[in-house]
């Protein structure tokens, strides 16, 4: 009689938990609770943008651009620079690109909406690229809404 191999059951646990990890969806969150966690809300417009390479706090190396953002209207919070500049991971130098599938790739000249957080001088999208959302025609287009609307929702949780 062959024998088979037999997989213990906290391997099997294992492979089930890494399987739906990888294949889960993230969740978006709501405008309020994107509120709640940044430091500063602010529609801004994409004025300039810088790629370099960088190594990240667990010593990846990795490729970020620095987007300056012109600041139309503050919804939450104030900048301490004049001209803020917002982080984010992925971009091009020297020919090579790194595209990180979380967080947008962003256009010289866009309208958006952003969610931050501030570390010292640096801001990074709140929840990574949930923290920005993309104007066009005063629409958002990642939640289908007015611009108005994520206004008005961001000032009503902010002035709670």
């Amino acid at each position: 009689m062959k024998k088979t191999p037999a997989i213990s059951t906290s391997a099997f646990l294992g492979i089930l938990i890494a399987t739906s990890l990888a294949n889960a969806e993230v969740v978006p969150e709501s405008v309020e609770a994107q509120t709640d966690g940044s430091d500063q809300v602010a529609v801004v417009d994409v004025e300039n943008l810088r790629s370099e390479r960088a190594v990240n706090e667990h010593g990846d190396q990795l490729i970020v651009t620095h987007a300056r953002l012109k600041v139309r209207e503050m919804l939450k919070g104030r900048f301490k620079q004049q001209q803020p500049e917002m982080t984010i991971e992925g971009g091009t130098v020297d020919g090579v690109t790194l595209q990180v599938s979380d967080q947008p790739k962003l256009a010289r000249g866009e309208q958006l909406v952003v969610f931050l957080k501030e570390r010292g001088a640096k801001h990074t999208p709140y929840r990574r690229g949930q923290g920005v959302m993309r104007v066009k025609k005063d629409r958002v287009e990642e939640s289908n809404s007015a611009l108005s609307e994520i206004r008005d929702r961001v000032r009503r949780r902010h002035n709670r």
